[in-house]
């Protein structure tokens, strides 16, 4: 990325002066993110901390050096020296790479800050500063803000504990090292290590002013699951990353180009259900642009009353007209615009051509299900909440299903598929930000089951 713009903007940003302070080391394991190695030098660049007395250690074990766009990058910056980047030839766990980029730090403190994650110009002042107000050794944030890319909204993370710090908000004197050190076997979770089991003291930082966690397809770990315990924060994407060029590109990653759209023409019939004229044209008009065709789609009004009898009445007529299947789709959903949620999709249609099946969810809060080994992205699901929001039933469960529906389970708000072959996205390719009630619900559709991998009679072979 040789963007004269750019360059400019890294030798514009000049830090306080505020005296003599102690030099410190920011320290980033890396591994396949040369697109977010810019925004990273970037936001090292704006803090305010004095400029000369900061370096960035970036240590990388992809299996292509980002070293030429390093220099590239940091020409221009007030010390070019000190931003060093390693490429490693070996591929290293995340514990050991930790304690190698550690060993390379020269600074009397040492702040973690992640390749993909947004920090504030002030994260370094204020955590130095806080960890030399209170003489701590140690310090880091117990929940964090998580600004999930496929749903455009931030979660604050669950309370583990005031010790369960995480390792993208860690900063350390130098003296914290003598008895602290990362297991060099961990390849996820390394923070248990390095604090003793979370038995370390530590002074807890504002989670606001140290980081904004992005949830994004390239993460080392899925983070659509943690959701579920996450609770909604009110502040926008806007408003939490105020830096207008850092914000630009995380909005890409929430309409990241598609390499592929669904195969829209498994399914025989699209019903879009909605009561609101203009949010149902809108909907429609966002499937057409992602190659629907206007011959399948079926516009509907929902039946008044219980919520579970316009799927009812959609079952009936598909009954009656002999459609092969359908999708009900209500036109109150946003759509997880990822090309895994797309590729998981079309793995399932191609598997279901194949095999008897049911139905399928495209978006449901499941209560009960199984993992499906053989197809990632996908659940044999067994117990939905009702009602149905995206929904695909196979023809020969037409009867099955109206009954169900009209049954006291159905009226109590679950619809059992157990003995069908009934599958769900696994998370949900769709999904409604808030129930009819007007409360948050986004986390329900992304809730993680309590499920152990199922190899069964419901698994495509």
């Amino acid at each position: 990325m040789n963007n004269p713009l750019f360059t400019q903007l890294m030798a514009k940003r000049q830090p306080l002066k505020q005296g003599e302070l102690p030099f410190i080391s920011v320290v980033t394991p890396t591994w396949n993110r040369r697109a977010f190695l810019p925004y990273l030098l970037y936001m090292f660049q704006y803090q305010d901390y004095p400029a000369d007395r900061r370096e960035l250690v970036i240590l990388d074990d992809s299996a292509e050096s980002s070293a030429e766009l390093v220099a590239t990058l940091t020409r221009y910056a007030p010390h070019p020296e000190l931003i060093r980047y390693y490429h490693l030839s070996e591929r290293l766990t995340i514990g050991a790479k930790r304690n190698r980029v550690n060993e390379l730090a020269r600074g009397e403190y040492i702040v973690c800050m992640d390749d993909d994650d947004f920090y504030r110009p002030d994260k370094l002042s204020y955590t130095i500063s806080e960890m030399r107000r209170h003489n701590a050794l140690f310090a880091g944030c117990h929940v964090i803000p998580i600004w999930y890319s496929h749903v455009n909204r931030i979660f604050m993370s669950s309370d583990q504990g005031k010790r369960n710090v995480l390792n993208g908000t860690f900063a350390y004197h130098r003296n914290f090292l003598k008895k602290h050190r990362y297991d060099d076997s961990a390849t996820l979770g390394e923070e248990q290590g390095f604090t003793h089991n979370f038995t370390a003291p530590v002074l807890l930082l504002d989670p606001w002013r140290s980081i904004l966690c992005v949830s994004h397809s390239s993460n080392t770990f899925d983070k659509d699951f943690v959701l579920g315990s996450c609770e909604a924060q009110h502040i926008t994407l806007d408003e939490a990353v105020p830096d207008a060029f850092v914000r630009k590109f995380y909005q890409r990653l929430h309409q990241a180009p598609l390499s592929q759209q669904p195969d829209w023409m498994f399914f025989h019939r699209v019903v879009l259900v909605g009561e609101d004229d203009a949010l149902l044209s809108a909907f429609n008009h966002k499937l057409l642009a992602a190659g629907l065709s206007a011959a399948q789609v079926e516009c509907m009004a929902p039946v008044e009353g219980d919520a579970r009898l316009t799927h009812l009445a959609v079952t009936q007529r598909a009954q009656r007209e002999n459609w092969p299947n359908y999708l009900l789709l209500d036109s109150r959903l946003d759509w997880v615009r990822q090309q895994r949620c797309i590729d998981a999709l079309n793995r399932l249609l191609r598997a279901l051509k194949h095999i008897s099946w049911d139905g399928f969810h495209l978006a449901a809060e499941i209560e009960a299900g199984n993992i499906l080994t053989q197809l990632p992205g996908v659940i044999s699901a067994s117990v939905q909440s009702l009602p149905h929001l995206a929904c695909c039933v196979n023809q020969q469960a037409y009867a099955p299903l109206i009954e169900r529906l009209q049954d006291q389970l159905a009226k109590a708000g679950y619809l059992n598929t157990a003995d069908l072959r009934w599958f769900a996205l696994y998370p949900s390719m769709f999904f409604r930000s808030e129930d009819d009630d007007g409360q948050a619900c986004t986390a329900r559709f992304f809730r993680k089951l309590g499920v152990v991998p199922h190899v069964g009679a419901q698994e495509p072979q």
